[in-house]
């Protein structure tokens, strides 16, 4: 069944998908907490035990959206943002999965995340074999680089599940250092001075952060830019779902809907446009 649910997958596009195993979480237990931002309002309890989003999950299918379209210039926003909301994608790809694995499995039910669980979905793909983690923190699959959401399938047949890669980062220290926010190579990470987090930050913001936006208005790539694993990576395969790329942000196209960034009210970008426009000024100076 594992081999028809790949044949299928790779029908409509998802050429990485793995095996994650259901169960307690133990391991990544001691990296998290009741406050470690990769889903707030959940309970350490609810991070690592996905029986509590699925009784009777027996494995969890997760897939890889890669994102990258290719180069695009001039860019004032983040690249996960130049295409439509994964979300929506996601959606649509992982009703697909399902209603094909509800043709060919008795009884089967299957219950779909993206970005929406309390479990890590870095670690699900992890566990999956679909990548390694990089000193970014972000997960690094060997085609895609760290251009892709990750999307998650809880479910309730026992699929054999994949290995993670003994693959790792080559730890050059390249986004440590290029770090506008000085978040990485700590014990630690303070994710509140990613220039990412602070570029969706609807609170006022200080003198300093606002500097963070002579690059961009929302969403920060530089980690990423300077990662050697993602030079040279295939470009997404997904592009029918993705739409066309939009890359530069202006009052003409401020609201353009269905896009990561589409939940933010009017003048939440407005308010990011003119900081951007304000301080390209200072593109040369230091931003911390």
């Amino acid at each position: 069944m594992k081999d028809k649910l790949k044949a299928f997958a790779a029908s409509i596009g998802i050429d990485q998908i793995g095996i994650a195993p259901a169960r307690i979480y133990t391991e990544i237990a001691d990296k998290l907490s009741d406050d470690t931002p990769f889903c707030t309002r959940q309970t350490l309890e609810e991070k690592t035990n996905p029986y509590l989003s699925m009784e009777d999950a027996k494995s969890i299918i997760v897939y890889l959206i890669p994102y990258n379209v290719g180069d695009k210039k001039p860019s004032n926003i983040s690249r996960y943002s130049w295409v439509r909301d994964y979300h929506e994608v996601a959606t649509e790809l992982s009703n697909q999965l399902n209603g094909f694995l509800s043709k060919q499995i008795p009884d089967y039910e299957g219950k779909a995340f993206c970005d929406t669980t309390p479990i890590p979905q870095k670690h699900l793909a992890y566990l999956a074999g679909l990548g390694f983690f990089g000193d970014n923190h972000l997960l690094v699959n060997e085609k895609y680089g760290s251009w892709f959401f990750i999307a998650h399938i809880l479910n309730n047949y026992p699929f054999l599940p994949d290995v993670p890669q003994k693959k790792t980062c080559m730890h050059c220290g390249k986004c440590i250092s290029a770090c506008p926010g000085e978040v990485l190579g700590k014990d630690k990470a303070n994710f509140n001075n990613c220039v990412s987090a602070i570029t969706q930050k609807k609170s006022p913001l200080t003198r300093k952060e606002e500097m963070c936006f002579c690059d961009s208005l929302w969403g920060c790539d530089i980690c990423q830019f300077v990662c050697p694993h993602n030079q040279n990576v295939a470009l997404t395969p997904l592009t029918r779902y993705f739409g066309e790329p939009v890359a530069y942000l202006d009052e003409s196209n401020l609201r353009l809907s269905h896009r990561a960034f589409s939940y933010k009210k009017e003048d939440f970008m407005r308010r990011n446009l003119e900081l951007f426009e304000k301080q390209r000024q200072h593109k040369d100076s230091d931003l911390f």
